[in-house]
């Protein structure tokens, strides 16, 4: 028997007997069990107190009780437990039954574990915000490339038109300033900051963008509510969001057309608040039911197949290959999605386009 066996009292928490592991994992005598309280053998730190174990004790005369619990050695060090509490009678009297096993070990594994996946998420977090630079960078050689043989055409170009281009690069460049911040972030391990944030403009910011970069033969269709739509989130992790899905769009009718193909289509933006239960019930059945702002984006491009769109949102998987696809645009939409407690779905066929919905809470306060 590798365990401690302990016989309490469920009221006192008192400790009336223990076996022979008691002084292996406790470091305690067993013969001076009757001396001790659970209360002596437990950490300490919320919420790992007696207290706390008196009240699984009394539980445990109802009904059985299995906890991961915090422990304290004879010397004063502390490590994990896992207790399986039950009640017994001895005799007349009514006892609690503790087994309490040492999974220090499985503990330090999980913990290694999960530390392994956070440093996946964070390599995997960073690759994203770097494919991210590279669209905002876009944004800015692009802008350039317009302004450069206008100012050398034209000594006195249209102003107008220079303030939108010199407005396009002030974005971008606030945008990349806003991912270096994250990537700097993320190195220190720190969380991203949420406050309210207008989905109007994010949206307003995307397309702007993209009606400035984009070919000429894609058509931008964007429809905005006349009201304001906040969320809680991050701006700068939702403008990401946005512009990812508007290039793919701008791609699936353009790049991965074959070349004989007509270039160009119409990319269509629109917001507007779910009042239907029963359509988000459909969109995913696993969401519990609140307001939603729904965001779609919807391309006249070539389409997916359901194999692919099965797969669409696994990091590094592409249908970009030898076009410079990583792989982690969508798998980055997605994670960013979810940190924000929303969801998207995405409907699609070969030749017929594709439409995003993108799920993001209504935030019902905006101070």
């Amino acid at each position: 028997m590798n365990d401690v066996i302990i016989v309490a009292d469920g009221y006192t928490a008192e400790v009336l007997e223990a076996n022979e592991r008691l002084r292996d994992i406790f470091g305690y005598a067993p013969e001076k069990a009757g001396q001790l309280t659970l209360t002596d053998i437990s950490s300490g730190t919320s919420p790992y107190t007696g207290n706390a174990l008196k009240k699984y004790l009394f539980e445990a005369q109802k009904a059985p009780q299995i906890v991961e619990w915090q422990a304290r050695h004879a010397n004063g060090s502390f490590f994990w437990t896992e207790i399986t509490m039950r009640h017994t009678m001895l005799g007349e009297q009514e006892r609690v039954l503790l087994i309490i096993r040492d999974i220090s070990a499985r503990k330090k594994a999980e913990e290694q574990l999960v530390n392994m996946r956070n440093q996946q998420s964070i390599s995997m977090l960073s690759s994203g915000i770097a494919h991210d630079l590279a669209n905002s960078l876009t944004g800015i050689t692009s802008s350039v490339s317009f302004l450069k043989p206008m100012m050398i055409k034209s000594p006195q170009p249209d102003c107008a038109t220079v303030n939108e281009y010199l407005e396009i690069i002030g974005d971008s460049a606030s945008h990349l300033n806003d991912l270096v911040k994250q990537l700097s972030m993320l190195s220190r391990n720190e969380e991203i900051v949420f406050s309210s944030v207008d989905l109007i403009k994010v949206c307003d910011h995307a397309v702007k963008l993209c009606r400035k970069t984009f070919y000429n033969q894609i058509t931008i269709k964007w429809e905005a509510p006349g009201s304001p739509a906040p969320t809680y989130g991050n701006k700068t992790q939702l403008e990401q969001v946005l512009l990812n899905l508007c290039i793919n769009a701008a791609h699936a009718m353009t790049t991965m057309r074959d070349k004989n193909e007509t270039q160009g289509g119409d990319l269509s933006l629109a917001i507007r608040k779910t009042e239907n239960k029963e359509s988000v019930k459909l969109a995913h059945a696993l969401i519990p039911w609140e307001p939603y702002w729904e965001i779609t984006v919807s391309d006249t491009g070539v389409g997916i197949d359901d194999s692919t769109r099965r797969q669409i949102f696994d990091p590094y998987f592409t249908t970009k290959k030898g076009l410079g696809g990583t792989g982690l645009g969508l798998s980055m939409v997605q994670s960013i999605i979810i940190k924000h407690a929303g969801f998207l779905n995405v409907e699609s066929a070969p030749g017929k386009g594709s439409t995003f919905h993108v799920y993001l809470p209504v935030c019902l306060d905006t101070k």
